[in-house]
């Protein structure tokens, strides 16, 4: 609809139509009953991505970071993000800080992440990028990591991660760019959070031989999007290329890590995007399959079935959550109201249902937009996004009671 509206509308007629449209939607969005904001009038509020869970075991403490209220790149002059922390058992919850980070972007943040009582996230020295594990009521540093973290095994003491520096070239938004003269190693790294000894998993060069797409010649390639399944015997990653036409096209890869020559990519048609474990041998992903267009599809790794996720229900791509109660919570990206909508699907029932409706303004879009990215708090009757109030980022925990509207 936005593309054919781009074609058959003059520019300037549509930017009219667009602030009309958006200021509509700021007047008829729908917020829950029950809902806590937390907010900073000089700064803005946020956590991050949906792969990432901001709740302490116990649903006591809201991991959150606080940025410069300026929203633009913050690789443009590199300011430090503050990490900390809310007391939900706090009356009147104020942020604690216990860090600061260098290393952040508005789509990640620093990849900030509970592990165990402790945190990780990444920051840097004057010569490269490290991964931290601190105790954020404390303040006392554990150790440090020789590379930063994407993604870290709660259960299985490893974490694994990608060149930062090479995602931000292809990917900005989404990656650090302190050391744009560093020697790029696109390769998946697996590290060892009991000993800190890092090792290679296997290389861009590899993956790019494995199965390739018809559209891979003469483009350039990386990996984002490491998510390590629930017990920790499996990881996935996101394949990205950029042909000689300037388009981005994407598949998963997914590989066992008793068996790093188990390499598999259950959906190779160009175009996969947003991801989440439901098993941990299964994967339930927004992308295209030849048989039935863009979906959420339900991948089996072990029997290599692949169905559709809601097919009267789900048509939008968004930052999917499982819950073992067999839901779906979810999201979509702004319509023409400029509204983002949180969404809860019933697998077993095959029913949808509305939780909230976000305005999000118009100069949040690209690298510095505010996607809802909802997590799912231990006990799955707390979600917590990320929204703007007052032109500025602020994060939202929605209670369960709160849910209906």
């Amino acid at each position: 609809m936005k593309s054919i509206l781009k074609k058959i509308i003059p520019v300037r007629l549509l930017d009219v139509i667009r602030i009309l449209l958006s200021s509509i939607g700021k007047t008829i969005q729908k917020s829950p009953r029950k809902a806590w904001v937390f907010s900073d009038p000089k700064a803005q509020i946020f956590f991050g991505y949906y792969d990432v869970n901001p709740f302490s075991d116990d649903n006591r403490y809201l991991l959150a970071t606080r940025a410069p209220a300026e929203n633009i790149s913050p690789h443009l002059h590199h300011p430090d993000l503050e990490l900390g922390y809310y007391d939900l058992e706090q009356k009147s919850p104020t942020f604690k800080t216990f860090a600061k980070s260098a290393t952040w972007n508005w789509q990640q943040g620093c990849r900030l992440q509970w592990f165990g009582d402790n945190v990780l996230y990444n920051t840097k020295t004057d010569e490269r990028y490290i991964c931290v594990l601190q105790n954020p009521f404390s303040g006392e540093i554990i150790r440090t990591f020789e590379k930063p973290l994407y993604s870290a095994s709660r259960y299985g003491n490893f974490g694994l991660t990608l060149d930062f520096d090479r995602l931000h070239e292809c990917r900005p938004g989404y990656g650090y760019n302190h050391f744009p003269k560093a020697k790029r190693e696109d390769t998946i790294w697996y590290t060892d959070l009991r000993t800190g000894e890092c090792n290679a998993i296997f290389t861009m060069e590899q993956i790019r031989a494995f199965e390739p797409h018809g559209s891979m010649e003469l483009a350039d390639h990386y990996f984002n999007h490491l998510s390590i399944s629930p017990k920790g015997t499996r990881f996935m990653v996101l394949h990205l290329w950029v042909g000689k036409n300037g388009k981005r096209r994407s598949r998963m890869i997914t590989c066992d890590l008793q068996d790093k020559n188990s390499i598999s990519c259950p959906n190779n048609s160009g175009h996969v995007s947003h991801y989440c474990w439901s098993g941990e041998d299964k994967i339930i992903l927004f992308g295209t399959e030849e048989s039935n267009g863009q979906r959420y599809y339900a991948y089996d790794l072990i029997s290599n079935q692949t169905a559709v996720l809601g097919a009267s229900h789900l048509k939008e791509d968004g930052h999917p959550t499982y819950l073992e109660n067999e839901v779906l919570i979810t999201d979509t990206y702004p319509n023409l109201l400029r509204h983002q909508s949180l969404l809860r699907y019933n697998i077993k029932q095959d029913t949808l249902k509305k939780l909230a409706a976000y305005h999000v303004p118009l100069d949040f879009v690209g690298e510095v937009r505010c996607d809802l990215h909802p997590r799912v708090n231990n006990s799955g009757d707390k979600i917590c996004v990320d929204i703007v109030l007052n032109g500025r980022r602020a994060m939202c925990v929605i209670c369960e009671d709160g849910y209906s509207l």
